[in-house]
C-alpha cells in the first residue's frame, strides 16, 4: 500500500524542526569532531526530507538551522522558516499555527531518525484514521515522541522531550482529542547518544560511512566548524 492511496485527499505539511549545525549532537562529541558531527546531523536531515518528499504531502517546512541547512532544504525542494521560537516545543508550535492558518494539519518528524522509511509515514497516517486523529510514535529511548500527526485546529501543541509521550497522551485526553499510537519502526530510534550511535551500527554497520556525501560532507564541514566549537543537543 503506498502513501498515496491512504492520504486520499488529506493535505499534510510536514514540520521538520533543525539547529544550526554547529550545535548539532554534542553529546557524541566524544565519539566525532565537530565536522563530523555536523555532517551525520546534515546526512540524517537529509534522509528525513527525501523520505517527507516521497509522500503526498502538500509541503515540508524546515523549521530553524543555518545557512548550510536553509540551502540543503532549498535543495531538496522543501520550504525553509526561520525559528522564532524559545526553543524546540515554541519551533513546533509556531509552524503549527501557521499551518492551522491555512487549515492543514502537521505532521511532526525530528530530522535525526536515520532509519525512517515511506512506510512508517504510511503507518502515522493510517494512524490518523483520515486526518480524524493524533496519532503518535513513540521514542525507543527515553519515553519521548519520535513522530506524531496533529488533526487542523486541534488546539493541540507539542510538550516533547523526556516522557513527552504520556504528556501527549495527558493533553489530548484534556482536550478530549482521540488519539492512536503508530509503532512504525523507523520512528523508534533517533540518534542523539553514544548508545544511539552504537545501535546504529549495530543494525548497519558502516552505517556512519553510509551516510551520502559523508567524506567529502565530513572534510568540508570541519573546515567551517572547527575542533572545540560545541553546542548543545
Amino acid at each position: 500500500m503506498n502513501i498515496s492511496s491512504i492520504s486520499g485527499d488529506l493535505h499534510v505539511t510536514v514540520l521538520i524542526p533543525m539547529k544550526p549545525l554547529h550545535l548539532a549532537k554534542s553529546r557524541l562529541s566524544k565519539e566525532l569532531d565537530s565536522g563530523s558531527r555536523a555532517a551525520l546531523a546534515m546526512g540524517m536531515f537529509s534522509h528525513v526530507v527525501k523520505v517527507a518528499m516521497e509522500s503526498a504531502v502538500t509541503g515540508i517546512w524546515v523549521i530553524g538551522g543555518d545557512d548550510q541547512v536553509r540551502e540543503r532544504a532549498r535543495q531538496l525542494g522543501a520550504q525553509w522558516h526561520e525559528d522564532l521560537g524559545t526553543g524546540l516545543n515554541d519551533a513546533v508550535s509556531n509552524a503549527m499555527n501557521a499551518a492551522d492558518e491555512v487549515d492543514l494539519p502537521s505532521l511532526y518528524l525530528p530530522a535525526d531518525l536515520p532509519f525512517l522509511q515511506s512506510s512508517d509515514i504510511v503507518a502515522l497516517l493510517t494512524a490518523s484514521e483520515a486526518g480524524t486523529k493524533l496519532a503518535l510514535a513513540p521514542a525507543q529511548r527515553d519515553a519521548g515522541t519520535n513522530a506524531m500527526f496533529v488533526p487542523a485546529s486541534s488546539g493541540f501543541r507539542p510538550a516533547l522531550g523526556k516522557d513527552s509521550f504520556r504528556r501527549h497522551q495527558d493533553l489530548a485526553q484534556a482536550l478530549g482529542l482521540p488519539y492512536s499510537v503508530c509503532e512504525s519502526p523507523g520512528f523508534s530510534l533517533d540518534l542523539d547518544t553514544p548508545a544511539d550511535l552504537n545501535r546504529c551500527e549495530e543494525i548497519e554497520p558502516g552505517f556512519l560511512g553510509k551516510l551520502t556525501g559523508w567524506s567529502d560532507l565530513s572534510a568540508s564541514l570541519t573546515r567551517e566548524y572547527p575542533l572545540g566549537l560545541q553546542g548543545n543537543d
